[in-house]
């Protein structure tokens, strides 16, 4: 049975992490006092059930027998046939962009489909990326296509307001998985988005065009995800982005000292810093940046009515400067409800919201 994720990263859940991203020996060890202290068909979540695909080849590796063997290459094999069907709807779900020459980025942890055809990975929707540029044509194409966003009904003239003062949207059709639509990825970098564009790399889902973020970049997403549920999650995420080659561990602790990570983060990654030197990342990384995330202190924030006035300056700027208030003021509630998607204000009715597009 597959229970949701606990926040929490207790002995059990360390045993497991070992036992995918440790040391031969070190994993053979936690592997034997997982399974005792473990019963399966009871206590397993969902962070632990993606890992027994890599679990399974790493023991395979090492000739280990165990009972659970056969079950554990059942799961890969189930896996495999499942993220070939969910590929599949994923091809499918690119086409309106591939026919208007818009090139996505997939965004972890779905990239990892494309190095590893058993991961398990939350198959229930799909995020994607898109250059700010592309937003408003990459959404319009979506909408062309019969996706509905289930939080807010937009007008369409009020669409590209809401480009501009969004950063991302949740879409769904019926026979689709759900999809995430991202155009802001400065939260996720300490950078700017571009250079992570222009790093990124090219690759293929079936035979739609598409990027993905360089190895370094990957790790950072990772890192400053805040959608994961809990330190176990995010953890798993991590080591999961950490596994592919050639990353660039000194530049990712610069970015991280340009722009700390939230302390939320320390105890994770103290827990994850044996694993990711075994990943191949510098025995001083971790500490590097949990050192750079104690120290850093937050800054005023400005005021509500600096930040709306600040907010309309961006929105007039962004419409071109010479927009007659008029057409500001037409487009203004499509703009307002894209900063409420930002801030993720949940706690604005979305029905008055409606109310105000609509009357």
């Amino acid at each position: 049975m597959v229970s949701a994720s606990v926040d929490t990263l207790s002995p059990a859940r360390r045993d497991v992490l070992a036992t995918a991203y440790h040391g031969d020996d070190e994993a053979v060890d936690a592997w034997r006092r997982w399974r005792a202290a473990v019963d399966i068909d009871e206590h397993l979540d969902e962070s632990t059930f993606s890992l027994l695909p890599s679990i399974h080849r790493r023991l395979a590796r090492l000739g280990i027998e165990d009972p659970l063997m056969p079950r554990l290459k059942g799961v890969a094999r189930q896996a495999w046939v499942a993220n070939r069907q969910f590929c599949w709807q994923i091809e499918r779900m690119l086409a309106p962009w591939s026919e208007r020459a818009i090139v996505p980025m997939i965004l972890p942890p779905f990239d990892r489909l494309l190095d590893d055809t058993t991961a398990v990975v939350n198959r229930a929707g799909a995020r994607f990326a898109v250059r700010a540029d592309d937003a408003l044509p990459a959404l319009r194409a979506l909408l062309d296509d019969d996706w509905q966003c289930p939080t807010v009904r937009l007008p369409l003239r009020t669409l590209e307001a809401f480009v501009l003062g969004a950063g991302s949207v949740n879409l769904q059709r019926d026979d689709m998985p759900a999809l995430r639509l991202e155009w802001n990825l400065e939260p996720r970098f300490a950078g700017l988005p571009d250079a992570a564009w222009d790093r990124s790399v090219a690759a293929r889902i079936g035979n739609r065009d598409v990027r993905r973020l360089d190895p370094t970049d990957a790790v950072e997403f990772a890192i400053r995800q805040p959608l994961a549920p809990g330190p176990y999650a995010r953890a798993v995420s991590i080591l999961g982005a950490a596994q592919r080659p050639d990353i660039d561990w000194e530049r990712l602790v610069r970015a991280t000292r340009e722009r700390p990570v939230h302390t939320h983060w320390i105890p994770v990654l103290e827990c994850i810093a044996p694993l990711l030197e075994s990943l191949g990342a510098p025995s001083r990384m971790a500490r590097e940046i949990i050192d750079a995330a104690s120290i850093a202190s937050p800054g005023k924030q400005p005021s509500v009515t600096a930040r709306a006035r600040q907010g309309w300056i961006d929105y007039q700027s962004a419409l071109g400067g010479n927009a007659s208030v008029a057409v500001a003021l037409v487009n203004l509630p499509g703009y307002l409800v894209g900063r409420w998607h930002l801030a993720s204000a949940r706690q604005i009715p979305r029905r008055a919201v409606q109310w105000l597009l609509y009357k």
